[in-house]
């Protein structure tokens, strides 16, 4: 059975956090000790030379993003090792050969409906919090400020999908199906999942029950790990555009006039992409509710020792009865 029902969510999220804190602590410490001689400033001397100037910069964000993938892992690992179930179980079993061509049709799809989405949440973005909505696109649109484009290769790509599907639909989705039904698990987990990404939430929400789906369709994670690859691999592309590129960025309004057709084409597409799948995912995410077993220990991996005594009365067949001695 892959996925794990029995890992606590609270308990994963307050380690996460602590953890998160403490890796904050610890960089602000090391800035304040160079600001005040104490270390030797890295951006001074031939290390420019040598080294992306941004790098302590760097490392400190991906140190601090990664932060929160290793906590959860190591929990699960502990999980896994104490209840005596391997991560192949975990992972569930993968089909062979793997349906790449589906995967990335529907990584496609997936990519322009939430794309779509992206667009709408900045227009209500826009008419709520009209002086923040230049800031937040450029935000959304190119890469952490600090962050070398192969750290966020790196992390994006290669980091968040193994570790994002293991804790969101590996752990939380499984956890929440299995305490309240396998839809609101889904819808829960995905609100979540989207939560996290901020400006894109819209969007993330949206993946997150398609990844949901994927994984309760095929029983295992490796398959939303790659079409969540394949989601981060495309969304790079116009980041690294961006990024070679002298052309100074346009404001959202400036998109937004120049493209609204284009926009609202995708958005009638979109809108009947969701009505046609949306109910088509809900039936196959209901069919985990008559999967989810009542604990993540195998039946074979129980001390015999740690099985209940049946509350039968025990049967003594006449062979074994005592026989009264008459004298």
């Amino acid at each position: 059975m892959w996925g794990i029902t029995t890992l606590g969510v609270r308990s994963l999220v307050l380690w996460t956090i602590l953890i998160n804190i403490g890796f904050c602590l610890l960089f602000f410490a090391l800035y304040v000790l160079i600001y005040i001689g104490a270390l030797p400033d890295p951006y001074v001397g031939i290390v420019p030379k040598l080294i992306d100037p941004d790098l302590v910069t760097s490392l400190s964000l991906f140190a601090l993003s990664t932060s929160g993938y290793v906590v959860p892992i190591w929990m699960l690992h502990r999980k896994l090792k104490k209840t005596n179930q391997s991560w192949q179980r975990f992972l569930g079993e993968v089909p062979h050969p793997i349906p790449w061509l589906k995967l990335l049709v529907i990584t496609v799809t997936m990519i322009f409906v939430a794309s779509t989405a992206v667009y709408w949440t900045f227009v209500l973005i826009d008419y709520l919090f009209s002086d923040a909505t230049d800031a937040l696109w450029t935000a959304q649109s190119s890469k952490p400020h600090g962050m070398g484009l192969g750290t966020l290769f790196v992390l994006a790509v290669v980091v968040a999908p193994i570790t994002e599907e293991i804790i969101f639909r590996g752990i939380i989705f499984r956890r929440w199906a299995h305490k309240w039904g396998a839809v609101k698990g889904a819808l829960f987990s995905s609100l979540l999942f989207g939560c996290l990404h901020f400006t894109s939430c819209v969007s993330t929400f949206l993946i997150g029950l398609v990844l949901c789906t994927l994984a309760v369709k095929t029983k295992n994670i490796v398959i939303p790990i790659i079409v969540h690859t394949f989601n981060n691999l495309f969304a790079m592309i116009p980041l690294i555009l961006a990024d070679n590129s002298e052309q100074p960025e346009s404001s959202f309004d400036d998109i937004l006039q120049e493209d609204l057709g284009i926009i609202l084409f995708m958005s009638v597409i979109a809108v009947g992409l969701i009505a046609f799948y949306l109910p088509k995912m809900i039936v196959i995410i209901r069919t985990l509710d008559t999967d989810i077993p009542p604990s993540d220990i195998p039946p074979s991996d129980i001390p015999p020792s740690d099985i209940p005594p049946s509350n039968q009365p025990e049967v003594v067949h006449a062979a074994h009865k005592p026989v009264d001695v008459i004298r």
